[in-house]
């Protein structure tokens, strides 16, 4: 009798080891860790039977492969979170930002980054043609438009011909418009322009255009280099006595890249 009971006893233990299901505000668990959270009456999990979606909302859960679900009772994942609203995943480690993604390294290391294209500024002018007869390094300002894809990143103003750049890291700039030049009538003559960072002179361009009366209408693409709020701007080269001394057309696109 005490053999038998023993061995009863040992197996109910063993048993309980193996298929215990533990409950938090629960009384009907339905994994290894069963916890509802909130408990309101719309959520309640019920004493028995299946315990709906609407009412595993604010529920988390480890069941026996060692899936976590928030908001779901039947995690399918490591990390299984649900939920009817947006902003469900917060992570918050400094590398955060407005419109960031996140990225892996190749050990799946996760962290918040600034992706190629996310972030664009754009200014674009026309202006009456005029032969400016100074020889110096023009800064192009008073543009017609300008266009920003988040005014709440960095910045932009068509009258300063600025443009401010919100992340550090590599930016493509492109310029194009009409160049000419009435100083040395149809001879060949210098296309130069030129990127500022922050009143220091970052990159020229150059081309050769030929016959004041067409001008020139050259596309421009350098790769810099920039830090978080660096003021970028565009000046032309005058400098030269064969270099162009008018500009009536610009698009000047500065735009992230990693």
């Amino acid at each position: 009798m005490k053999t038998f009971t023993i061995t009863f006893i040992f197996i109910l233990i063993l048993n309980s080891q193996l298929y215990s299901q533990i409950g938090i505000n629960t009384t009907n668990p339905k994994t290894l860790l069963h916890i509802d959270a909130a408990s309101s009456v719309a959520t309640t999990n019920p004493p028995t039977g299946t315990i709906s979606v609407t009412q595993a909302s604010d529920d988390v859960v480890i069941d026996n492969q060692g899936n976590v679900g928030i908001g779901t009772a039947t995690p399918d994942t490591k990390l299984d979170i649900q939920s009817s609203s947006v902003g469900a995943i917060r992570i918050s480690d400094t590398s955060e930002g407005v419109n960031k993604m996140l990225l892996s390294d190749a050990n799946g290391v996760g962290t918040w980054a600034s992706v190629a294209g996310s972030w664009f500024a754009v200014l674009n002018g026309r202006w009456t043609p005029t032969y400016y007869t100074s020889y110096t390094m023009r800064q192009v300002t008073g543009f017609s438009t300008q266009m920003i894809s988040n005014p709440a990143q960095g910045g932009v103003n068509a009258t300063s011909g600025t443009i401010q750049v919100p992340f550090s890291g590599k930016y493509r700039i492109t310029i194009s418009g009409h160049w000419g030049t009435n100083r040395v009538g149809n001879n060949p003559y210098n296309i130069v322009p030129a990127v500022y960072r922050n009143g220091i002179i970052a990159w020229t361009g150059n081309c050769i255009g030929y016959s004041n009366n067409w001008g020139l209408t050259p596309t421009f693409i350098t790769i810099l280099d920039l830090s978080q709020n660096d003021i970028v701007t565009m000046y032309t080269d005058e400098t030269g006595t064969s270099n162009a001394n008018n500009i009536d057309d610009c698009t000047f696109v500065c735009e992230f890249l990693q």
